[in-house]
């Protein structure tokens, strides 16, 4: 076994009991921050998940919202089929390409290709 490797061993070996005791150790400032009402306190009741999560699904929405929240999703489907048609029209887009050759043609004869 190398030198280095059993020191390091040694280390832990020493520093074991040291970290084990840490956590029996108590905190005066901690402890000073806990109200006696606190102290009081009887423990939090447990609950299972399980019943919380049924509780949860067993919640409904009035009549009133859903209706409104239908309105909503139909309005935002309508406003999304409108932005899948075309951004510009068939003479905007001819337009644009004949103004892209003629700029072309300009820069050719201005600075033609080496």
């Amino acid at each position: 076994m190398h030198p280095p490797f059993r020191q390091f061993r040694l280390f832990l070996a020493a520093l074991l009991p040291v970290l084990a005791t840490a956590g029996c150790a108590t905190f005066p400032q901690l402890e000073a921050g806990v109200s006696a009402e606190a102290r009081a306190a009887p423990d939090p009741e447990l609950m299972d998940s399980q019943a919380m999560l049924a509780a949860e699904r067993a919640q409904t929405i009035d009549a009133g919202t859903q209706q409104r929240l239908s309105a909503e999703a139909a309005a935002l489907r309508a406003r999304a089929a409108a932005l899948q048609g075309p951004v510009m029209d068939s003479a905007e887009r001819e337009s644009l390409q004949a103004t892209s050759r003629r700029l072309r043609e300009d820069a050719a004869r201005v600075a033609p290709e080496t």
